[in-house]
């Protein structure tokens, strides 16, 4: 099962092949040392990074491909961070890019 890290103005960020790949990247792309993990229902989470001090920061959804359909994000829309070699590296992507159907 895919899961799919999702943030509201930028879409897919990353997919990953678990749960705890996904949550893994996320602390690793926050720059943080925990991530606060709050079940939404099955397949559906929200992530926040957590810093020392009790700070919070940047934030993202963890779903699932199902999840992600209802809401609104596209499981076949090019993730803006899709590279293994190089996990943090952002690529660009068109604002209006169609997602493949192959």
């Amino acid at each position: 099962m895919t899961w799919y890290l999702c943030d509201m103005d930028d879409g897919i960020l990353r997919a990953e092949p678990t749960k705890r790949a996904a949550k893994d990247w996320f602390r690793g792309w926050a720059d943080t040392p925990r991530v606060n993990v709050h079940r939404v229902s099955a397949g559906d989470y929200y992530l926040t990074a957590a810093y020392d001090g009790g700070m919070y920061a940047t934030s993202a959804f963890l779903m699932t491909a199902e999840v992600t359909a209802r809401h609104a994000f596209d499981p076949g829309q090019r993730p803006l961070y899709p590279s293994a070699e190089h996990p943090y590296e952002r690529v660009d992507r068109d604002e209006w890019e169609m997602p493949s159907h192959a």
